[in-house]
């Protein structure tokens, strides 16, 4: 049921969400980064409308650090077809306590972690990593006499108000993805929550892209002028 009016009005969100968030920022962040190593990346995050609000608006955020993200496997150059991604950061362990009073914070709270446990906590810094992930969901698809389709689930549960049931004319196998967002130590769970949508909420943005051996192999602007000024500094 798509028209010109409707996607005028969409477009008009899409750019009131970007002036919102002053994505321009976010945008030419990654964009740097992928032009000097290849690959960079910006992410779409829901934020109280007011400090005094239940209210929540999407924004554009940038991510400075390219080196914080991983997303799993995928193919798609924006990385809308992974299944799963984190972002690692590091806190002040004054912050972090601050942040989640109830959290563990001492070092010696980590040491069951062995030699990982730099990593998690260095004595100055906790580390605090988000994982997204799509749960892939198993459910059975009925196609009804009258022409509609419902999960069995559904169909098992079939209200008697709406009168008989509708034979099912076929059925087969099928999936739905629920997207969970996960915040983390290496001891514990801080936060977690259903989020909306059917994507990772990481864009990808990449610079060279070729695929060597099967391997991934991505590039900026650097690599390419590094032999030219070797030769210049050996001239």
């Amino acid at each position: 049921a798509a028209d010109i009016e409707t996607a005028k009005i969409l477009k008009g969100i899409v750019r009131n969400i970007e002036d919102q968030s002053c994505a321009d920022i976010a945008y030419s962040t990654a964009g740097e980064s992928s032009a000097k190593i290849g690959l960079g990346y910006f992410r779409i995050l829901p934020e109280y409308s007011d400090p005094e609000s239940f209210d929540q608006d999407l924004f554009i955020r940038p991510i400075p650090n390219t080196f914080s993200v991983y997303l799993g496997r995928h193919f798609m150059p924006d990385g809308s077809d992974a299944k799963r991604g984190f972002i690692v950061d590091s806190l002040p362990v004054d912050d972090f306590k601050r942040t989640y009073p109830k959290a563990r914070f001492k070092a010696e709270e980590f040491s069951d972690l062995g030699p990982d446990m730099t990593f998690w906590h260095t004595g100055e810094v906790v580390t605090v990593i988000e994982y997204f992930v799509l749960d892939r969901i198993d459910e059975t698809l009925y196609f009804l006499a009258d022409g509609s389709t419902i999960t069995s689930v559904d169909y098992d549960a079939w209200p008697e108000s709406l009168g008989a049931k509708p034979t099912v004319q076929k059925e087969r196998a099928a999936f739905r993805e629920e997207l969970k967002w996960y915040k983390m130590t290496g001891v514990e769970v801080l936060e977690e929550r259903d989020l909306p949508g059917k994507f990772i909420p990481i864009v990808e943005v990449v610079g060279r892209e070729s695929w060597v051996d099967g391997r991934r192999v991505l590039w900026g602007l650097v690599r390419p002028a590094k032999d030219t000024l070797r030769m210049d500094n050996y001239v």
